[in-house]
Parts: C-alpha cells; sequence; structure tokens
C-alpha cells in the first residue's frame, strides 16, 4: 500500500469491540473509560467515533445482532467499524514521528476525539503537524455555534 494510517507498520488496526447493550456498556473498548485505551494501543491515526450510526447501519442492514458472528469470517462483527476521524500519509514521503488524541467533551456515553499526528518529510527533514477532528454537521447558525463550542472546549 502506498497510503497508511498506522504510526507502527508491524501492526494491523483491529476495529473495538462491543457486548451489545444499548447504550454502551463499560466492557466495550470505545465506553468512556477504556476509548484511550483502544486509541492508543491501536497505533493508527485513526480516533473512531464510538457507538456511532456507520456501526448500528452496517450492523442492521447485515442482519446481524451486536456481539454475533458470521460464518464468513471477513464480515463478522468484529470487522464492523466506526466512523471517525483519521490520518493518512504516502510512506515513501513521510515518517511518522508523534501520535496523540485529545478527547471532545460529551455528555453521553458516546466518545470521539482529535487525532493530532507530527509528520516528518523524508527528504527534507521538515516537520508536519496535521490535527482532524469530526465536527458536528449543518448550515445553520446553531450549527455553526455548536462547532465553536466544540473548538472552545
Amino acid at each position: 500500500a502506498k497510503y497508511t494510517c498506522m504510526v507502527d507498520a508491524a501492526k494491523a488496526y483491529k476495529p473495538p469491540t462491543y457486548t451489545g447493550h444499548k447504550g454502551g456498556s463499560p466492557h466495550d473498548d470505545l465506553s468512556p473509560d477504556k476509548y484511550f485505551h483502544h486509541l492508543l494501543a491501536s497505533r493508527a491515526a485513526f480516533a473512531p467515533k464510538s457507538y456511532s450510526n456507520a456501526y448500528l447501519f452496517r450492523s442492521k442492514r447485515d442482519a446481524k445482532a451486536p456481539g454475533t458472528h458470521s460464518t464468513d469470517s471477513t464480515d463478522s462483527i468484529d470487522s464492523i467499524d466506526d466512523d471517525g476521524c483519521v490520518i493518512f500519509w504516502k510512506k515513501d514521503t513521510f515518517k511518522p514521528i508523534e501520535l496523540g488524541f485529545l478527547r471532545i467533551p460529551s455528555d453521553t456515553e458516546k466518545s470521539e476525539a482529535v487525532v493530532a499526528l507530527t509528520l516528518q518529510h523524508l527528504k527534507t527533514d521538515t516537520m508536519l503537524n496535521v490535527l482532524t477532528a469530526h465536527l458536528p454537521s449543518g448550515d445553520e447558525p446553531s450549527k455553526e455555534l455548536e462547532r465553536l463550542a466544540v473548538l472552545n472546549n
């Protein structure tokens, strides 16, 4: 692959596991207590939005309840991931130097984060800081205020 989001090339990303309890469970990889552990252990420049609509839609579409497994290993419930933020880079152009995350405050069981990555250009040694976040969408003035509130926290 020409592009990657893996800081540790020896690792492969593994989606988080869910217990299937509505509203989350303290045993889920993306429960608020375990969210950062999952992010840091993955060594990927990816921050999933826990209990996301993407996960729920795919689970329902595939007619599987969370916590069950398909006979096809490539289509198991374990391969269904949440949407979120990711930073990709060209492996032959940049080298990852430092990876960090900043949790976005939430009043719910959902967790999401800002992804921060420092890359080094291989030919020039120039450092580049990249940040990405999944902000609320919409073009109404109230949505713009909501986005600003997230950034100010």
